[in-house]
């Protein structure tokens, strides 16, 4: 058998799978696709197959997920620091998780090289 012939048979059994399933179902089909009441037949058909539901009102929640897990961690967001001039950090005035504000001192760099300029 050739390739087409293979692809045309296997759409035909698709086909004629998806047809018979749709005769025995139809009418659970119908009741799941169509929007607000259902078809009679659908309503009579449901039996003992129904669960109970509890409905019950949206709210907003505080979110508490933890998540402990040994391995790197990459913000979503994050700033990179360009000093006016270069030199070697000699002082870090925060720590990890401190929120800054602009203009503050972040971290002071070693100035022996400037102090010999003078």
């Amino acid at each position: 058998m050739t390739r087409k012939t293979t692809l045309l048979i296997a759409g035909v059994a698709i086909i004629a799978i998806a047809a018979t399933a749709y005769i025995f179902a139809k009418d659970d089909i119908m009741a799941l696709v169509t929007p607000g009441e259902q078809a009679p037949q659908a309503r009579e058909n449901v039996g003992d197959r129904g669960l109970p539901v509890i409905a019950e009102y949206a709210s907003l929640m505080d979110e508490t997920t933890v998540v402990q897990a040994v391995g790197t961690g990459k913000s979503a967001l994050g700033v990179t620091i360009y000093p006016a001039v270069s030199g070697e950090v000699s002082d870090v005035l925060f720590r990890a998780g401190d929120k800054v504000t602009k203009d503050q001192v972040l971290v002071i760099l070693d100035s022996d090289r400037e102090r010999l300029a003078r």
